[in-house]
């Protein structure tokens, strides 16, 4: 099967837009990188947060591609990636064999628990990021004192070595 994966990307709605983040046996002449939401069969799903299931799919559609050949699929499954109703990205399967229900009730699970991962990433990510940003608020003082004794590059080091340290040391003992 061929396999892509998108992101959702943007702040508002109408500038949202999904990010190709990886894909899998897909001829690379055919590879979008960016879609707006609406654009297309996954831009769609995006926007309706609702599967999209295509079947008998025309010969010259799409080809999934390995090293020895590449030949048409069967069945293309789009399927949004949603946590607390904002989409997290889009899932776009293409198979020779068709998605049965079992498949299909199986991957809306998994797409569940990708939007739970994506946003407790995001959120630890937020954390991080935040920390970072405060202990940088009170650095500017012991900067500028040090920064007379080494001759200017001092903040360069300091400011290098906080990020360093706000990612090795993620908030609450966490591990990420």
């Amino acid at each position: 099967p061929a396999t892509a994966i998108e992101s959702a990307e943007g702040t508002a709605e109408r500038e949202a837009f999904l990010k190709l983040l990886a894909s899998y046996a897909r001829n690379d002449a055919e590879r979008v990188e960016t879609l707006r939401l609406g654009q297309g069969l996954v831009g769609q799903c995006a926007l309706e947060k609702q599967k999209i299931l295509l079947v008998n799919v025309p010969e010259n559609y799409v080809r999934i591609s390995s090293g020895l050949g590449s030949a048409a699929p069967r069945n293309i499954l789009v399927l949004p990636i949603v946590f607390e109703s904002k989409v997290k990205g889009v899932l776009e399967l293409a198979s020779f064999e068709g998605f049965s229900d079992t498949h299909q009730a199986f991957l809306e699970q998994l797409t569940e628990s990708i939007g739970i991962v994506i946003n407790t990433i995001d959120r630890l990510n937020g954390r991080i990021s935040s920390r970072a940003r405060s202990r940088d608020k009170g650095h500017p003082r012991y900067v500028a004192n040090m920064d007379e004794q080494v001759g200017g590059q001092w903040p360069y080091v300091t400011t290098n070595n906080v990020r360093v340290q706000a990612d090795v040391n993620p908030p609450n003992g966490l591990l990420v």
